[in-house]
């Protein structure tokens, strides 16, 4: 499923939810809240994630995104252009995640890892190495 300019703020946020599904267990606590439950394949344990962002700030951040999606991408259509580059770094951030960020917050017109609620967004310490 690849959104388009006629999509909704309600759609994509759908298409949001039905993505980080992919990934792991979503609820919405509220609007502009997810509370995201990702396995970790190492541990077997569960990374607890809240993603902050409305439906609204997802737009305005893939409207952001379209002309660099159009040009990587070769996608003709704005909003599938932003689309398709948002999840490249949703994923992105899903996979860097560092052990004490239990949180994505929309800040500046994208989503930041951090440790807490405050803002700026601040990235969490480097995991030691083994």
């Amino acid at each position: 499923m690849r959104p388009d300019v006629s999509s909704t703020d309600q759609h994509l946020w759908e298409l949001l939810v039905h993505e980080l599904a992919r990934e792991g267990t979503v609820v919405e606590s509220r609007p502009g809240v997810l509370l995201v439950d990702l396995p970790e394949e190492e541990s077997g344990s569960r990374h607890h994630l809240e993603i902050r962002m409305t439906s609204h700030q997802l737009r305005e951040t893939l409207t952001a995104l379209s002309p660099d999606g159009q040009d990587v991408l070769g996608i003709t259509d704005p909003i599938a252009a932003g689309w398709g580059l948002f999840l490249v770094h949703l994923e992105e951030h899903l996979g860097t995640l560092r052990p004490d960020e239990g949180y994505l917050l929309w800040h500046e017109g994208e989503l930041h890892p951090s440790v807490d609620l405050e803002w700026p967004p601040r990235r969490g310490d480097l995991a030691p190495l083994p």
